[in-house]
């Protein structure tokens, strides 16, 4: 299948106007997923299309490479919908940190659903690798929140 660059660009376009980070797009066969960051203040979009061998991007994290770094990972999954809280109430630390060593039982987050505090806590020893929502944010039962290291 040709790559239709002009769909490509609406889809930036749409990410970059909801400031998406992430936006993946499909139907029948074709699959288009793109990841955005920065280098040198400059936007990177990082595009994947299915069904398509890719060369690997200079300078760039391909998604085979971050599926095999993130299959090695803990995931922490929401256990139901509601809303994120990292910290305990506002304008306190946040319960972890990116990169910071966790045991289990340590509080990770809370989820608020139906006025209800259920606190979300680590069942591994582990780091905190990645956090993958923000404070506030809604989640859905299943979504993941942590990707913990596991030591």
């Amino acid at each position: 299948m040709r790559i239709n660059y002009n769909l490509i660009n609406k889809i930036i376009d749409i990410a970059e106007e909801n400031n998406l980070d992430e936006l993946a797009v499909g139907w029948k066969d074709f699959k288009v997923k793109i990841k955005r960051g920065a280098r040198e203040g400059i936007p990177v979009y990082n595009i994947v299309q299915a069904g398509v061998p890719q060369s690997k991007p200079s300078g760039l994290e391909t998604l085979q490479e971050k599926e095999s770094f993130e299959s090695n990972l803990i995931k922490v999954t929401s256990p139901l919908a509601g809303i994120f809280y990292a910290a305990p109430r506002p304008g306190v630390e946040p319960f972890v940190k990116l990169g910071e060593e966790v045991e289990p039982g340590k509080t990770l987050c809370i989820i608020e659903a139906m006025k209800l505090m259920n606190e979300i806590t680590s069942e591994v020893h582990g780091k905190i690798a990645s956090i993958k929502v923000h404070n506030a944010q809604v989640v859905e039962a299943g979504q993941v929140l942590f990707l913990i290291e596991p030591l």
